[in-house]
């Protein structure tokens, strides 16, 4: 069957009208869905910050089946930087015990330089504003809606997190 630039046409429309008329999913956040009684009772459990210190708190909503999802902390500054290198900064998220409870909370302590690749800039290109994170290995956190995530880090740090989803299919590898 050949198609034509109509057929095309017709499928791209097809395509975005179903895309704009999916219903929320389950992972929407909303101010009322931002955490179960659970999340928000466990929440007692974590210390204030220290002096110095932010603390940020992700309370995740609770669905079905939450053993398919895991969530990525990203954490950074926001900073001028030039528009074509790649920047990061230097730091370690440490995994802390909450004495008494049996919590996790994730600390980094303080931020490093800032680095990265050294590309020419043209002179007449101006800095840009840009979250630039920290380098490290990535923090893949089990998805849990009854425990907060506890992040603290030095003021002006920001924490941002994505939820990653596995595919329902599994691959079977080749013995060899």
């Amino acid at each position: 069957m050949r198609y034509t630039g109509t057929s095309y046409f017709v499928i791209f429309c097809a395509l975005c009208l179903s895309l704009l008329s999916r219903k929320a999913s389950p992972l929407t956040r909303t101010p009322e869905r931002n955490m179960t009684d659970e999340s928000k009772s466990n929440l007692k459990a974590f210390p204030p910050p220290e002096s110095g210190q932010s603390r940020y708190v992700i309370h995740m909503p609770r669905i079905e089946d939450e053993h398919g999802l895991k969530i990525e902390l990203i954490i950074g500054k926001e900073v001028e930087v030039d528009p074509v290198n790649h920047h990061f900064f230097v730091g370690h998220l440490q995994e802390v015990n909450v004495d008494g409870w049996g919590f996790t909370r994730y600390l980094i302590s303080e931020l490093g330089p800032m680095t990265g690749t050294l590309m020419a800039v043209l002179p007449d290109q101006p800095a840009v504003r840009k979250f630039v994170p920290v380098h490290g290995e990535t923090a893949l956190l089990r998805y849990n809606s009854r425990l907060p995530i506890v992040v603290y880090v030095p003021e002006g740090v920001l924490v941002k997190y994505r939820i990653w989803r596995a595919d329902h299919l599994s691959e079977t590898a080749d013995i060899q």
